[in-house]
């Protein structure tokens, strides 16, 4: 069971995730005080101490009165500096987590496993019937944090609200019509990740001449340890919103799935395969 004697303070607070970015961005490039940050950023002194706090909970920012940056993982790998940013901040809580022993900030990545495996497809940002269904969900997970009386601290529609527009900036959901919202993993986000796979788990049984592959179990094994926990179905299949968006990356010739090795069959579900999916597909190989 989750340890943490306070809330996810992300959640609760809800630090803007683009201001973070722009302040973590700030820093980096040497600005490394109150003063100059808001002299550089044009944010308030309160918007600053808001998100310093933020980043430093999500181990972005390090230092006392003058402040440090954490360097990027994934930059080499990511499609741009945004997502290398969110997949940092995945992997920093995810490294911090060993189920049930959950990390604090841990309701991030929870959420999103939450949206994949219960194919939430479309959703209102500050439903409160949805944030007592994700509640339960990670309270199922040993996800129990704490505030500072001890006492549970349940999601909330609104933190649901703050965990959609994080989820927003890193590119799991996308805005539909006013407060409606889809769930829709960018390609970007997804090729990025599979660059992640494929950089620790290239495929050794392939020749020279071909392109990067990674088995999609490892890859899965690989996504649920480092980002956010994601499983086959009981039918050995990708789920269906990862599955919309491999079919959106192979269409777009910058992946194709294919069979390789003899990990076994891997399909997709609830969705028409691409023409160019191998009949016993298992792997995923990189093709740009």
């Amino acid at each position: 069971m989750s340890g943490s004697n306070s809330e996810g303070y992300i959640l609760n607070s809800g630090p803007n995730p683009d201001r973070m970015f722009i302040l973590w961005k700030s820093v980096s490039q040497g600005n490394r005080t109150d003063d100059e940050l808001e002299t550089a950023t044009g944010f308030s002194k309160s918007q600053i101490s808001t998100t310093v706090t933020g980043l430093r909970h999500l181990r972005m920012l390090e230092g006392g009165d003058e402040y440090e940056a954490v360097e990027l993982s994934y930059m080499s790998v990511a499609s741009t500096e945004e997502i290398a940013f969110g997949l940092t901040i995945l992997d920093n809580i995810m490294s911090e987590s060993t189920p049930p022993d959950w990390s604090k900030q841990a309701a991030l990545p929870l959420t999103i496993s939450y949206f994949l495996s219960n194919n939430t497809q479309r959703f209102r940002r500050m439903d409160k019937t949805l944030a007592t269904k994700i509640n339960d969900y990670h309270r199922d997970r040993d996800y129990v944090p704490r505030d500072g009386k001890g006492n549970p601290n349940d999601m909330n529609d609104r933190k649901l609200q703050n965990w959609t527009f994080f989820a927003d900036f890193i590119g799991v959901v996308r805005k539909w019509d006013g407060k409606d919202y889809t769930t829709y993993l960018s390609p970007d986000l997804v090729y990025s990740l599979l660059r992640v796979g494929v950089d620790q788990h290239p495929d050794e049984a392939a020749s020279s001449s071909e392109p990067p592959a990674i088995s999609i179990r490892d890859w899965l094994k690989l996504v649920s340890e480092r980002f956010f926990p994601i499983s086959l179905t009981n039918s050995d299949e990708v789920p269906l919103i990862l599955s919309q968006t491999l079919v959106d990356l192979s269409k777009q010739g910058r992946i194709r799935i294919v069979e390789a090795g003899d990990k076994g069959h891997i399909g997709l579900q609830n969705t028409p395969s691409p023409s160019s999916m191998d009949a016993q597909a298992n792997s995923i190989r990189l093709l740009k």
